[in-house]
């Protein structure tokens, strides 16, 4: 019915980083006009993003074991990538903190503003901290193919399986040519 990805930790980075640069944007302009919704839903949205971050570390933590047999070079990239992403997750609480602190001030004017300009640096730094994780992170999967087809549920995938490809499957039903 239904099935928990493996490994999860790529099927969920992808919701924080996203909401990560949408929160920086929406502090941003929070900081620019005075609606009273756009503190509102930049603390909603930085505060999900510190959520979803912490889920993404949690799950590339538990990925772990399956990075026994790597080389040298490759688990110093993947613990890299895990520095960068811990970082970027510390960097979003603080975020997250700061503009629930901002909307609560959000009736004082100077006040208010002064904290959604410290939100606004907190989620630039933080949108660092994430841009670089999931550059390595890309460079680990795309570069060295770390963390796509681990374990035996990926050889046991019907994608696997030369059978199942297109070019398997339209050579046994087209005519063959000469040769």
């Amino acid at each position: 019915m239904f099935e928990l990805p493996n490994p999860l930790h790529p099927a969920i980075i992808h919701f924080p980083i996203v909401l990560t640069f949408l929160g920086t944007v929406f502090a941003l302009l929070s900081i620019i006009t005075r609606r009273l919704w756009l503190p509102l839903y930049t603390a909603i949205i930085l505060v999900l993003a510190a959520v979803g971050a912490q889920f993404a570390v949690a799950t590339g933590d538990a990925q772990d074991p399956l990075f026994e047999k790597l080389s040298t070079e490759q688990k110093q990239l993947v613990e890299e990538h895990s520095n960068w992403g811990e970082n970027g997750r510390t960097a979003l609480i603080v975020t997250a903190v700061l503009s629930l602190i901002a909307l609560a001030l959000h009736r004082f004017g100077a006040g208010r503003r002064f904290v959604a300009v410290l939100t606004l640096l907190a989620a630039l730094v933080a949108c660092f901290f994430i841009f670089r994780a999931a550059q390595l992170g890309g460079h680990l999967v795309y570069q060295h193919g770390i963390g796509v087809q681990t374990g035996p549920a990926a050889e046991a995938s019907p994608s696997a399986s030369p059978e199942t490809t297109p070019s398997a499957s339209q050579g046994a039903s087209a005519t063959p040519t000469p040769q």
